[in-house]
C-alpha cells in the first residue's frame, strides 16, 4: 500500500473507532435520559430542579454526539511540549472515550496550534501561562457523513500535502460546520476568543469573514468554562436582512454550538415593537431608480429628524405621514401614499418610526 492509501487508512480507522465509541456513548445517554425523566416527573422541589437541569445537559450532549457522529474531528496536531509527543484531534465538541483519549474542542488553548507554523511554537494556556514546544504536524480534514471529502497534511520536510480530495462530491451540507471552522484565520481567531470584557467593532467588505467570527464569537463565549455561565444564547437576538437569511441562520447557530437564539429580520423586529404586525416588507432588490431616489430622500430624513413622540401602531404611520408630507417632494410622498394603502413599508419606514419614539 503506498503512503497516501496508508494515511487515509488510518485516517478511516480514527473515524469509524470514533463513532464506534459515540455509538456506546449514545447507548448510556440515552438510558439516563428515561431514568432523568422519570425522576423529574416523580420528584419535587429542588431534587426535581436539579433532576430538570441534568436532564438538560444530557439532552444537549446526545445531540453534540450526534453532530460528531457525521464529523468526529475536522484537524489534528502533533507537537512537542515538555518533552512529551502528544497527538490531539480538534472537534466541534470535546469527545473521550477508553482507547481514544485526545479529541478536544476547538475552543481548546491547543486549538490555536493549528493556525501556527511548523517548528517552535508556543501554547498560550489559561491565566496567561505560555508553554513552548514544537509543532511537528497539522492535519486537515473534511469529514462527510459517509466518506472522507478532503484530508491534508503540513510537515517541515513535505510542507502542505494533499492526502485525499473527493472531486465529485456534492454533499456540501454535511460538513459545512467544518469547513467554517478550518477556514478561521489566525487573526480571525485572536478575535474570536479576546476578553469578553473588550467591546469589538468587527468591519470590513462582503466576503472577509465578519458573519464568520462572530458566530464563533458568541460559540466560544457559551462553551467556554469561563464565560458559559454569564452566555445564555436564549437571551441573545441575532438581526438579519431577509427571511431567506433568518432560515439559513436559524438551522446553521445549533450546530455552531449555539442552541435557542433568537433570530428575526431588521424589519419584522423594528415592525413589532410598533405594533404593526400585519404589514409586508418592500423588497429593495425588485425596485427601480425612480425608488431607490425616494430611499435616499428619506435617508436624509433619518439624518435630520429630529420629531419625538411617545406612539405606536397605527398612530406611528400617522406620525410618519405627517412627516413625509412634510419633507418629502410631491412625487416622492405620492409613493408612500401608493405602499401604505398596500400596507407595505420598506426598512427605512420602521427605521423612522422607531427614532420618532420617544424613551421614557
Amino acid at each position: 500500500m503506498e503512503r497516501k492509501e496508508l494515511l487515509l487508512s488510518d485516517l478511516k480507522d480514527a473515524i469509524a473507532s470514533v463513532r464506534t465509541g459515540i455509538d456506546n456513548e449514545l447507548v448510556v445517554l440515552r438510558e439516563e435520559e428515561k431514568n432523568l425523566l422519570l425522576q423529574v416527573r416523580k420528584a419535587f422541589n429542588i431534587d426535581q430542579e436539579i433532576a430538570a437541569q441534568q436532564l438538560t445537559y444530557t439532552r444537549r450532549r446526545i445531540e453534540e454526539l450526534g453532530v460528531l457522529t457525521k464529523s468526529p474531528f475536522f484537524a489534528k496536531v502533533t507537537y512537542f511540549f515538555d518533552s512529551t509527543k502528544k497527538e490531539v484531534y480538534i472537534s466541534k465538541y470535546e469527545f473521550n472515550f477508553a482507547g481514544f483519549n485526545n479529541i478536544v474542542s476547538w475552543i481548546a488553548p491547543v486549538s490555536e496550534l493549528r493556525f501556527e507554523e511548523i517548528g517552535k511554537s508556543k501554547l498560550h494556556l489559561p491565566k496567561k501561562r505560555i508553554k513552548a514546544g514544537e509543532l511537528i504536524r497539522k492535519e486537515s480534514d473534511v469529514i462527510g457523513e459517509e466518506k472522507v471529502i478532503y484530508y491534508s497534511q503540513e510537515t517541515k520536510d513535505l510542507g502542505v500535502e494533499i492526502i485525499y480530495e473527493d472531486f465529485l462530491s456534492t454533499v456540501k451540507s454535511e460538513f459545512g460546520l467544518s469547513e467554517i471552522i478550518s477556514k478561521i484565520e489566525k487573526e480571525q481567531y485572536k478575535i474570536i476568543q479576546s476578553d469578553p470584557k473588550e467591546g469589538l467593532i468587527i468591519s470590513g467588505p462582503a466576503g472577509s469573514g465578519k458573519t464568520t467570527i462572530c458566530l464563533h464569537r458568541v460559540a466560544y463565549l457559551i462553551q467556554r468554562p469561563e464565560t458559559s455561565e454569564l452566555y445564555d444564547s436564549k437571551k441573545m437576538l441575532m438581526l438579519v436582512q431577509d427571511s431567506s437569511t433568518k432560515d439559513y441562520f436559524s438551522s446553521l447557530l445549533p450546530k455552531l454550538g449555539i442552541p435557542n437564539m433568537y433570530v428575526e429580520t431588521y424589519f419584522n423586529f423594528c415592525s413589532n415593537i410598533l405594533g404593526l404586525f400585519h404589514t409586508t416588507e418592500i423588497n429593495l432588490h425588485a425596485v427601480g431608480e425612480d425608488y431607490l431616489e425616494y430611499i435616499e430622500q428619506k435617508l436624509k430624513i433619518l439624518d435630520t429628524n429630529k420629531v419625538t413622540n411617545k406612539k405606536t401602531g397605527k398612530k406611528s404611520v400617522e406620525e410618519l405621514d405627517k412627516l413625509y408630507k412634510k419633507c418629502l417632494s410631491e412625487a416622492h410622498y405620492a409613493v408612500f401614499v401608493t405602499n401604505l394603502a398596500q400596507n407595505s413599508f420598506d426598512y427605512l419606514d420602521v427605521t423612522i418610526m422607531l427614532s420618532m419614539i420617544k424613551d421614557k
